[in-house]
């Protein structure tokens, strides 16, 4: 069981591509509307606006994220679904009693975003859903998915305490979206990762699924609708 724990909580600690503190934004002088031309014609049409980041929800055992664009359903009672006050523990945002509008505004500001976590103390099993916010990481302006996997391996592959074995990306699709998936297992045990990563926007999407046995991460991703 301390393996478990140490290979579920080595996953939360190598997405982190930086630990210093996210740059504020510049101030913006606008110019007054006395200072504007005249419109004189139809307005040019504009690029469609970004997606907003929102905070995934649980309705029952099936959880929604607009923003991921994903839907999961868990199959029993056996899995246990983190409560937002634990996700604000997680992510050090030292708020004790919160709900989802507040937790999503506090998450928005953070560099890494833990949405959601269930799991099966049973087996093992594990399914997170993380963001990185590369918008606040001047570094990660040009990083392509392909090399926010090579950093992604490189971590797993450097923790001294467990002995990883990654597997080359390889290019899957989950609820219509493609992303580039990273395979992982810890040598000697029969766990088996899969990292799942695409940008949405500034957001790295990073859906991580835990199984158990050689069947187990296909019988996470079935739990997702297609």
């Amino acid at each position: 069981m301390k393996k478990i724990v140490a290979f579920l909580t080595a996953l939360l600690l190598v997405l982190s591509l930086s630990a210093c503190s996210a740059p504020k934004a510049p101030e913006i002088e606008h110019d007054t509307v006395d200072d504007q031309p005249a419109q004189t014609s139809a307005p040019e049409p504009t690029a469609e606006p970004e997606k907003q980041f929102s905070h995934g929800a649980w309705e029952d055992r099936t959880f929604t994220s607009d923003y991921a664009e994903l839907t999961l359903t868990l199959p029993d009672e056996s899995w246990v679904i983190s409560t937002d006050e634990e996700l604000a523990q997680i992510m050090d945002l030292g708020m004790e009693e919160t709900d989802s509008n507040l937790l999503e505004k506090a998450m928005m500001k953070l560099t890494n975003i833990t949405d959601m976590m269930a799991q099966n103390p049973e087996t093992g099993a594990n399914i997170i859903l993380m963001y990185e916010n590369l918008g606040l990481n001047p570094a990660a302006k040009d990083l392509t998915v392909e090399g926010y996997a090579q950093i992604v391996a490189d971590g797993l592959k450097a923790n001294e305490s467990i002995t990883y074995t990654v597997d080359e990306p390889t290019t899957v699709t989950l609820c219509g979206n493609e992303y580039l998936a990273l395979d992982a297992h810890v040598d000697g045990y029969d766990l088996h990762q899969t990292y799942l990563m695409r940008y949405e926007g500034d957001m790295m999407v990073d859906l991580i699924l835990t199984g158990v046995g050689e069947n187990g991460i296909d019988e996470l991703k079935a739990m997702f609708a297609d």
